[in-house]
């Protein structure tokens, strides 16, 4: 996880006064960890990269806000960054289909599978989801938000935002599948 730095408190003083060193110091302590954020989100590095510029500024813009009593510097800043994400993602009317929801069972052999990718190997499975399915999965299975609050959120119903979820779960399966990480049933 992100450095936990003893100084933050002063280096968020220090940016609102406008020190670039500690502006600096801010976004090299915290960029890898938002890049892995980002990275879930976006369809490859060239749009991570640009989430995490866009979500930086923000950080740096309500830095009065960051309150160390409610929370840890990542635990704020790593909201701000999803926040970002979803607002970015809302700009590009990411259009989200309303289907109806069949029930998918889960299977621990396909779940077993998922826990035991890598990281990386998980970003690059989640990268070739389609964005809206990306989205929810990153929301619901990684952020850990409820479908409520993902349609909150998205401007998505709840009934949309479960389906979404079923789909991914399936798609993601099957590109397991395909690659020979989860065995298919005869």
């Amino acid at each position: 996880m992100a450095n936990s730095n003893p100084d933050i408190n002063r280096l968020c003083r220090e940016c609102i006064k406008g020190n670039t060193r500690a502006f600096k110091e801010i976004y090299e302590s915290f960029a890898k960890v938002f890049f892995g954020i980002c990275l879930r989100y976006a369809g490859d590095r060239v749009e991570a990269q640009d989430f995490l510029q866009d979500g930086f500024v923000k950080i740096f813009e309500n830095l009065a806000s960051f309150d160390p009593a409610k929370g840890s510097f990542y635990a704020w800043g790593g909201k701000i960054m999803v926040n970002t994400i979803l607002m970015e993602k809302r700009k590009k009317r990411i259009e989200t289909e309303e289907i109806a929801g069949d029930v998918i069972q889960e299977s621990k052999t396909e779940n077993q599978a998922i826990e035991q990718l890598s990281y990386a190997e998980l970003v690059s499975y989640l990268q070739k989801l389609p964005e809206g399915y990306r989205t929810i999965f990153n929301l619901y299975a990684i952020e850990e938000y409820t479908h409520a609050e993902i349609a909150a959120l998205t401007g998505i119903s709840v009934s949309t935002s479960k389906t979404q979820f079923m789909k991914a779960k399936k798609m993601l399966s099957n590109l397991l599948k395909e690659n020979a990480v989860v065995p298919t049933t005869a």
